[in-house]
């Protein structure tokens, strides 16, 4: 992409589509976005210096598993988040000189796919992921939608990369067979290989 992109600090793009294969050349990720914004941007109010960031809104991650699954046993997440990774790779694709340090993704859904079949689905209003600490926080609204309809609802959650789990710090809902809702705060959870979704003690 960079090759054919202007030699200045911000511009956009639009219309945006990449795509990942595996091995085998078996399509395993893909990310669209409508716009993606590349400029210099301030951290905080009290931040003098600028860094690099990057925007995207309205982005669809679609994550294929494969059949043959290389899970270790029934515990383990179907997601290992490599999505962080390819949109780190877009955006770094995209930079021009120095790497971007932050990117916001203003609109976030990502669905997981097993034979073709949608088994969950995972959308924000917001998401920031900070380079340097691998740091993933959905804002603005979070919620789950699990293989069998089960609904986990928030205001924020943050990927805990190591455990491979959400964190909700704060309140949120879990909906089952749409009628019973459950409240709790604070918690974390997790989807297993099968998309179903779990709270983790």
């Amino acid at each position: 992409i960079s090759e054919n992109l202007p030699r200045f600090d911000k511009f956009s793009l639009f219309g945006v589509h990449s795509v990942s294969y595996n091995e085998d050349g078996k399509k395993s990720y893909s990310l669209s976005a409508e716009t993606i914004i590349h400029k210099n941007t301030a951290v905080g109010p009290f931040t003098i210096s600028l860094v690099k960031e990057v925007e995207m809104r309205k982005v669809l991650i679609e994550v294929f598993q494969s059949n043959d699954s290389n899970h270790k046993g029934d515990d383990e997440n179907i997601l290992s988040f490599s999505p962080i990774q390819l949109i780190q790779n877009v955006a770094n694709n995209i930079s021009m000189s120095e790497p971007v340090k932050r990117i916001m993704i203003k609109k976030l859904d990502i669905k997981t796919f097993q034979m073709k079949t949608q088994i969950n689905r995972i959308s924000s209003g917001k998401v920031i992921l900070d380079i340097a600490s691998k740091k993933l926080t959905f804002i603005n609204g979070f919620f789950i939608v699990s293989k069998d309809k089960e609904k986990l609802l928030a205001n924020k959650a943050e990927w805990v990369r190591d455990k491979e789990l959400f964190l909700v710090p704060g309140h949120y809902f879990l909906v089952k067979n749409n009628d019973t809702r459950m409240k709790g705060k604070r918690a974390f959870f997790k989807i297993d290989k099968t998309g179903k979704l779990h709270k983790v003690q």
